[in-house]
């Protein structure tokens, strides 16, 4: 849905990850470190609780969002390096296929697993603050109807 929905945040993500992958591989890091400890901080208080819970949540959903976004992301440099022009659905589905196929290798499948998600989440993570810092209504999120 984001693909059609939201395309120009969609090639935003994609961009910031392929132009920088360490900055958004090393923001998707610190994301993953610093959530669970602000919200393990939140549960100390009555308030906290509901907003540590809500909270544990949307940031599940962020994080899943956040690795789909990865998968497109190698299927873009995939189909770069191939000198392709694909749709961003078959470039998805070669990323979502590339990233299944290195998960199978025994000892280091997780570990591009855990990279390729951490590169979606700080690329996610990075578009919106941008968008946000900026004031800039290009890139945020704003569904389109569907024809």
């Amino acid at each position: 849905m984001l693909l059609y929905g939201a395309p120009g945040f969609s090639g935003r993500v994609t961009d910031l990850a392929l132009d920088s992958p360490l900055r958004a591989g090393g923001v998707g890091l610190l994301a993953v470190v610093a959530a669970p400890v602000v919200f393990l901080l939140l549960l100390v208080t009555i308030v906290g609780i509901p907003l540590a819970l809500v909270g544990a949540v949307v940031f599940g959903l962020f994080a899943w969002v956040g690795s789909l976004y990865g998968r497109l992301v190698v299927g873009t440099w995939l189909a770069r390096a191939l000198d392709r022009e694909d749709s961003r659905v078959v470039v998805l589905f070669a990323g979502f296929l590339a990233v299944f196929v290195a998960v199978q290798v025994p000892v280091v499948g997780w570990l591009v697993s855990a990279l390729v998600a951490l590169l979606g989440l700080g690329a996610l993570a990075l578009a919106l603050y941008g968008a946000r810092r900026k004031g800039d209504d290009t890139y945020t999120p704003a569904i389109r109807p569907v024809a």
